[in-house]
């Protein structure tokens, strides 16, 4: 969801690399917390990358029910280059312009989506919540979430994108262009356990 992406774009634009800052949301002042630095080869191909991307973002997600969300970017080199980030919100993360140093913004987002039936609304959900006139919710109700694989009607009109969702990495290009691109890595966890 993008509702609020230019308020996070100017915030974040002094910010340093992975540090932490904050948006304004309505009224609400939100935490923006960046996860990692992701980058890949110049010889990778965009799924491939994103398959990368979007295995950080799922495990944010398996591991808190929030979404992630990031900008894929490039460096002249053609190497690839991501800042995953969360304002810790159920119901939406912010794709922004945002990208490692030296790197341009593609265009192209990439979010996850948590993948339990309901959460608790917190105050990160009930600012996001907020921009929508139609929605009476208060922090600490239980909202009843979308299908975690499918993209949502923000998605699209956000523009060509990605989605995590569980284990499973989709791409879309408008609403008659969507795909699963293909399985994302084992979680972290799994991997160091073997």
């Amino acid at each position: 969801m993008r509702l609020f992406a230019l308020a996070l774009i100017a915030a974040l634009a002094s910010a340093p690399a992975l540090a932490q800052t904050t948006v304004k949301i309505g009224r609400a002042t939100l935490p923006v917390t960046f996860l990692a630095e992701v980058t890949g080869e110049a010889g990778q191909d965009q799924d491939a990358f994103a398959q990368q991307v979007g295995s950080v973002l799922r495990d944010h997600s398996a591991a808190t029910g929030t979404e992630a969300c990031a900008m894929l970017c490039r460096a002249p080199s053609g190497a690839w280059g991501a800042l995953p980030l969360t304002i810790g919100a159920h119901t939406a993360c912010p794709v922004a312009n945002v990208c490692p140093q030296g790197m341009t913004a593609t265009g192209v987002g990439i979010h996850s989506h948590p993948t339990a039936d309901t959460y608790v609304a917190n105050e990160a959900d009930m600012a996001v919540l907020g921009q929508d006139k139609h929605l009476r919710r208060r922090a600490g109700q239980s909202v009843r979430g979308g299908n975690p694989e499918q993209f949502s009607a923000e998605d699209f009109d956000a523009g060509e994108g990605y989605m995590a969702s569980g284990t499973t990495l989709y791409h879309q290009a408008g609403k008659r262009a969507v795909r699963a691109v293909g399985p994302l890595d084992a979680p972290a966890a799994a991997v160091a356990a073997r």
